[in-house]
């Protein structure tokens, strides 16, 4: 009975909280709570997921134990518990967003939802039959899941900022690996990218718009970055600046330069026509920062082009929208439809520094969303548009929601497993007996 109050008690909950101040006129595009609210769900999804399935097959251990005689087969009991908690799981996450975003006035977003919190929760149902399965007491069992809850809080992104796990020499923003295995990082990042870049106003723009900005963002900070890797080796050095030292950080700019002018290359299609033993710190000369320089500003050039086509583009479609809409059309669209708050974290507005070098690698700290990821194992900074595995590109959204089923699958097999070793442990005593 518990189990069917939880989501509806916890929907009003939150949503009346994440709602804000009651009494004067609501307007969604306003809501700075939405964030919270999402992150907020995928927490109680996964704890919900926790509290139905911990004590499912600690329950059963007499029924299982004498059950073992007649040979119950391990395996249908297990997919027969996992079918029951994933249609309770389906219940109770359909009850909270149907509660929760009507109370909110999320739009379209009910099945993205519901399926991304559902997800969340049957993960961490096969973390709680684990649990159940390897745990004889209750009390254990129920100590045991806020241990296993605070940690997917802390590591799931809004606690604890990932650039303050990462590295200052990582060379990169890759979320940071632990987190990699909490249930509620991938679930809070699909929803933010997913309300981003699919909602009924901003999927008109979302493309041009990264297009745009990201141009915006390499000829307003990153290439004059790039022009100072370039020219520091003839920087006067600081007085008392140790010989060793200079020379380690002018290799550290020379290694950095010849990573930005390959991703040049690949991001714009204009070749350096550099060869790579010129960037050596014995062989780097002013000719060679000349010719680098004159490389930059044809690539400006290109990434010029490309900006002003995509503004274009993205123009001529708010102009047909609003021909259609009418102005106060178009706004009361964006009004119901996009949030200020989820674009600031997707844009990564609130950052002071917009690129910073790491390594040997410019690190962009702004514009997660527009960053296309380099990592071909399906790893990427938080809040990327997409997911690279080898070649194929896969949407954060469908990504993150595929890991939360390959880790439950994996979780599943590690019970199947389980099961497999005490029965033969069990078999093995057996025959010692007789």
């Amino acid at each position: 009975m518990v189990n069917l109050w939880e989501p509806p008690l916890l929907a009003l909950l939150a949503g009346a909280l994440f709602r804000g101040a009651w009494g004067g006129e609501y307007v969604f595009r306003e809501n700075a709570n939405l964030p919270g609210y999402f992150f907020m769900s995928v927490v109680i999804a996964a704890f919900l997921g926790l509290s139905i399935s911990s004590e499912e097959i600690n329950k059963d251990r007499k029924i299982l134990e004498r059950e073992r005689l007649l040979n119950l087969s391990w395996g249908a009991y297990t997919a027969s518990k996992v079918l029951h908690l994933a249609l309770v799981s389906a219940f109770q996450t359909g009850v909270f967003v149907l509660l929760g975003h009507t109370i909110l006035e999320i739009p379209d977003m009910y099945l993205l939802s519901w399926g991304v919190l559902w997800s969340t929760s049957c993960c961490t149902c096969m973390i709680g039959l684990n649990i159940s399965a390897a745990l004889k007491s209750t009390v254990a069992i129920y100590i045991l899941i806020p241990i296993l809850l605070v940690p997917q809080i802390m590591l799931g992104g809004p606690t604890i900022p990932y650039d303050e796990l990462i590295r200052k020499d990582a060379g990169n923003r890759l979320v940071p690996l632990v987190a990699e295995f909490m249930p509620t990082r991938w679930g809070y990042e699909a929803l933010l990218v997913a309300h981003y870049t699919q909602n009924r106003f901003n999927v008109n723009f979302v493309d041009d718009d990264n297009v745009v900005r990201w141009a915006e963002f390499l000829e307003g900070s990153y290439l004059p970055e790039v022009r100072g890797l370039a020219s520091y080796p003839f920087l006067t050095p600081p007085a008392g600046e140790p010989k060793e030292l200079r020379r380690q950080r002018v290799v550290q700019r020379l290694t950095a330069l010849g990573g930005e002018l390959r991703y040049l290359e690949r991001y714009s299609g204009v070749a350096p026509a550099l060869e790579d033993a010129s960037l050596d710190v014995e062989t780097y000369s002013r000719d060679v920062q000349r010719r680098v320089g004159g490389y930059l500003s044809r690539v400006e050039a290109s990434i010029k082009a490309l900006r002003e086509e995509s503004a274009q583009r993205r123009r001529a479609t708010e102009d047909r929208m609003r021909a259609t809409l009418g102005h106060q059309g178009f706004e009361e669209l964006k009004n119901r439809h996009f949030n200020k708050e989820v674009a600031k974290l997707a844009l990564g507005v609130a950052l002071v520094d917009s690129v910073v070098l790491s390594g040997s690698r410019l690190v962009p700290q702004v514009l997660p969303i527009a960053w296309a990821p380099e990592n071909r194992w399906g790893r990427a900074h938080f809040l990327a548009p997409f997911k690279r595995l080898g070649p194929i590109v896969v949407a954060t959204p469908l990504f993150d929601v595929g890991m939360l089923w390959v880790m439950a699958l994996l979780l599943y097999l590690a019970l199947w497993g389980r099961g497999l070793v005490r029965r033969g442990s069990l078999g093995r005593r057996g025959l010692r007996q007789r």
